[in-house]
């Protein structure tokens, strides 16, 4: 039976625990993803314990991990560019000023953004067809299909390939759909 005060009392828990900098920082795509996945997510069973939030890891989890991971080495490439062009007293201080740096320290930046951007909606339907039980073979193929293209996106990007970025994007893009297709049909 669904238990929709659950998911209230979950939000008001998160309400009062956090400060308001922090409310104000989140991710409005984030939050309207998972507004537009509540009738699905009232359909799921109240969890009694965080051991009933187990999933087994299949291949959309480990592309989820190694999306997140990759957003790690996006995060320090501009960093290190940029560290290689000045000092360890820049890195170490406020960067007020910024090194002469190539054009591709730039687009590193963008990419970077670009990705974290994205993650918390392809996360959101990756998760929330783990929690349904909608992960199958064709899910599967899709996550593995954003991941490849959302590597793809970063790497063209930096190279400053934009045909080959903005396909890259697009097909991600497509992959995410088709997961929260299948998931909600």
């Amino acid at each position: 039976m669904p238990h929709r005060g659950s998911i209230l009392a979950c939000i008001k828990f998160i309400s009062s625990h956090t400060t308001e900098a922090v409310r104000v920082r989140l991710d409005c795509f984030f939050l309207s993803s998972l507004l537009s996945m509540t009738p699905l997510l009232m359909q799921l069973p109240a969890l009694n314990n965080l051991a009933d939030l187990a999933l087994p890891l299949n291949t959309d989890l480990i592309c989820l991990l190694a999306l997140a991971l990759w957003g790690i080495l996006l995060n320090h490439a501009p960093a290190i560019a940029r560290l290689t062009r000045a000092d360890v007293k820049w890195a170490l201080g406020n960067r007020d000023t910024q090194p002469e740096v190539p054009a591709w320290v730039g687009r590193a930046d963008r990419a970077q953004r670009n990705h974290h951007d994205n993650l918390a909606m392809i996360a959101v339907v990756i998760l929330v067809a783990q929690l349904a039980g909608q992960a199958n073979d064709a899910t599967a193929l899709y996550s593995i299909i954003i991941l490849v293209a959302r590597v793809g996106h970063g790497v063209f990007y930096m190279l400053g390939v934009g045909a080959l970025r903005s396909l890259s994007y697009a097909t991600a893009l497509a992959a995410t759909v088709a997961i929260a297709w299948q998931t909600l049909t």
